[in-house]
């Protein structure tokens, strides 16, 4: 496998309907490769279609994007997204809803009314936020309120009329029998189920979802309004439900599992942020359904996977067909809340292919890499050997990560490269058709995983960490190309063997040191012989900014970062955040949006080294004041009277301690000393945060010491080798605050 250049991510935090289900759009990724693999208004292929923004991003591109797509869902959130739409357009559609009358009253009022409380300080009545729930509560323990006429706000416990007014819903249990009859189809038992997904939503919650279901199915509006009805409705349908902790916190469910305290949100309020959710992502083209075939770049053919091979007759210039693929985790929770608003949405048959996947409850990493095989598979007769295929996995688990990789080996691709960036936990990978499905090799034609681990180590030259280390265990072939997936019934044990196999391989102290944390993804390994003296990679990275900002006082920090994924591709990519802490050390930012920086005046080149050229002479000064031999042949050292050396310092204006670590290889050299600027104490510390062996080199007898500092002795004096001893970690580098953004 080759090391690839890692493509970056652009920063904009879209919002987008059902996010928090779905793997986690990057934006500007899709693109890139595009471009670099691709010819302009090309074909494109996605099979697995797990998240319509990359689609959508391809087609704005100029290609024309085919799709596999089963759900109904995902469907609607493509063709919705894809009209742009403005806020104006959805609220008008959703007004046609909320005017429809409901016992009596407009269906707006009757939602809104369902959430009044009272003000806990001013007693007049108000709309609830929502409410607080207890697992396996009967009621809602406390309501939160903030009361637009006294300003009072907070969480309270809920009082007798909450109470009440929620039992004048009246008999629930006729909407939970409406909602559950809504899905069942004859000849699939999914009761059991449905069942379970119901239990996510509160007896109020579920009542008005089955009104507003009800009413849609009663309006008779264009297809377009009813469209952009149903997609607010969907992500309605998602924020009523029981899935939201309390107190608030990020989390993305995968299995059907109340959390011991939630909140029921109320749907009135939702509904205007719904709204919101449909208009941020806007990425227009034209949108049509197999067997139609858009006549144009710029535009997304939907189809179901059964249908591919005939796909293949578009391609009559026979331009190839680069594949794209954003690997979705499992997610029990995802697929039968998809299945059930399926149902509720467009009816029984729409969603008559959802429901009977419901039957299995259990997701496995080896079903996982079954179904992975099956899609690939479907793809090879549209593909040549000079088409790729790009992958991106996200927040991925070790099982996930190798169900991917030994399914797409299994249907005969041959993983080719791959780039990893660790600390945002995202995998790309590059796949070649190889027409060699289901050939298992034996190790013995295979290289063995240990060479990998050994050159990533190596290469990185600092402690690596669990994860990482499977990431390259798993894509080296020896582990994902000898052992196909078969059809045979399910089994974790080749997983277990794996883990084991990396467990016992990293146990090897002939070739492995493991730095211990408290558990094992906070322990790090590195090679137990450094004799490879290369930088480790933290180093190298800083000093490509230091060379960038020394060349450059004005830099764009996306630009720049582009730049470092090509220096230090595959496994090495660069953690983004500490590449910015590290410019933020050397550079201030003056653009916040365009994340321009500018070279502060403390780091222009010439006065950094007048200013390293000083702190040698003073260093020289406070040692001749001491009253110790002073030599400047190699660096700077302080000898005893004996000629016994006693501290050996290294100057730097950066941050680079791969010098002083190899100091520590021979300490009859002197006690080292790294003197630096203040102004990389953050950077210091982040980088020992990062590094357990730095940190622990340090520890074991090393001395960091501040220019500032040793402005500071050389003023003394009277001064002593017993007081140099004494003050010298007295001004220790600090984690202070990242400078403010320049006013220009």
């Amino acid at each position: 496998m080759k090391a690839i250049p890692f493509l970056p991510t652009g920063e904009t935090n879209f919002r987008y309907p059902l996010k928090r289900y779905l793997p986690f759009y990057h934006a500007g990724v899709i693109s890139n490769w595009l471009q670099q693999n691709s010819k302009p208004k090309g074909n494109v292929l996605d099979p697995l279609g797990s998240n319509p923004c990359y689609a959508l991003e391809a087609a704005e591109g100029g290609f024309r994007v085919f799709q596999a797509q089963k759900n109904p869902i995902l469907q609607l959130m493509t063709q919705v997204l894809a009209k742009g739409y403005s806020e104006k357009q959805f609220q008008n559609a959703i007004r046609l809803l909320l005017d429809q009358e409901w016992h009596g009253e407009k269906l707006g009022n009757y939602i809104q009314k369902a959430y009044r409380t009272e003000c806990r300080n001013c007693g007049k009545s108000v709309d609830a936020e929502g409410f607080v729930w207890k697992k396996d509560s009967k009621e809602p323990a406390s309501v939160v309120i903030l009361c637009p006429y006294c300003g009072e706000g907070g969480t309270y416990p809920t009082n007798e009329a909450d109470i009440a007014h929620l039992q004048q819903l009246g008999n629930t249990a006729i909407y939970h029998l409406r909602a559950l009859q809504r899905c069942l189809v004859e000849g699939i038992d999914v009761q059991k189920n449905l069942e379970y997904a119901l239990a996510c939503y509160t007896p109020r919650a579920l009542h008005l979802v089955v009104i507003l279901f009800n009413a849609l199915d009663q309006l008779m509006i264009p297809a377009e309004e009813r469209s952009m009805i149903s997609a607010v409705l969907l992500e309605v349908f998602d924020q009523a439900t029981s899935l939201w902790h309390w107190p608030a916190r990020d989390f993305r469910p995968q299995q059907l599992v109340l959390p011991s305290s939630y909140f029921e949100k109320n749907i009135y309020r939702i509904i205007p942020q719904a709204i919101r959710t449909w208009t941020d992502f806007k990425k227009t083209c034209e949108v049509v359904n197999y067997p139609v075939i858009p006549d144009q770049p710029r535009s997304i053919c939907l189809f179901e996977r059964k249908t591919t091979n005939a796909l293949v007759s578009i391609q009559t210039d026979q331009q190839g067909l680069p594949v794209f693929c954003s690997f979705p985790r499992p997610n029990q929770a995802f697929w039968t809340f998809s299945a059930i608003w399926s149902a509720w949405l467009f009816g029984k048959k729409a969603a008559t292919g959802m429901l009977s996947t419901l039957a299995r409850q259990r997701y496995g990493w080896y079903w996982f890499a079954q179904a992975i095989a099956t899609s690939f598979s479907s793809v090879k007769n549209e593909i040549t050997e000079k088409d790729s295929v790009f992958g991106i996995c996200t927040d991925f688990t070790p099982s996930y990560l190798l169900a991917i990789l030994l399914g797409a080996s299994d249907a005969g691709f041959t993983l080719t490269g791959g780039a990893f960036q660790s600390s945002a936990n995202v995998l790309q990978l590059v796949w070649k058709y190889t027409q060699e499905e289901g050939e298992a090799k034996t190790s013995a034609e295979l290289e063995t995983a240990r060479p990998s681990l050994i050159r990533y180590l190596d290469e990185r030259a600092e402690p690596a960490t669990f994860r990482e280390l499977f990431s390259v265990y798993c894509t080296s072939p020896a582990i994902h190309a000898a052992s196909p997936v078969t059809s045979e019934g399910e089994t974790s044990d080749y997983y277990n063997k794996v883990l084991n196999d990396l467990h016992g391989e990293l146990g090897n102290t002939a070739l492995y040191r493991s730095i211990t944390g408290s558990n094992i993804s906070s322990t790090r390994w590195m090679l137990a012989d450094r004799k490879n003296e290369s930088q480790p990679l933290d180093d190298r990275i800083e000093q490509e900014i230091v060379n960038a900002i020394r060349q450059n006082a004005q830099l764009n920090f996306r630009d720049l970062y582009a730049h470092l994924c090509q220096v230090f591709p595959g496994f090495l990519t660069p953690d983004r955040e500490y590449c910015k802490a590290c410019l933020e050390s050397y550079a201030t930012r003056t653009n916040l949006a365009l994340q321009e920086y500018e070279r502060d005046e403390d780091e222009e080149p010439a006065k950094r080294a007048r200013e390293e050229k000083e702190i040698g002479e003073w260093i020289g000064q406070i040692g001749r004041k001491i009253g110790v031999t002073v030599q400047f042949d190699q660096g700077i050292r302080w000898l005893d009277a004996k000629g016994k050396p006693l501290y050996r310092f290294h100057i730097s204006t950066t941050a680079i301690f791969s010098e002083l670590m190899r100091t520590f290889v021979g300490k009859d050299q002197g006690m080292p000393v790294f003197v630096f600027p203040a102004s990389r104490s953050r950077l210091i510390v982040l980088k020992k945060g990062r590094n357990p062996f730095l940190s622990e080199t340090i520890e074991q007898g090393g001395h960091l010491v501040k220019f500032r500092h040793i402005r500071k002795i050389t003023e003394q004096e009277q001064f002593t080798l017993q007081a140099w001893q004494d003050i010298l970690d007295v001004d220790p580098p600090l984690w202070d605050p990242p400078a403010q953004l320049k006013f220009l």
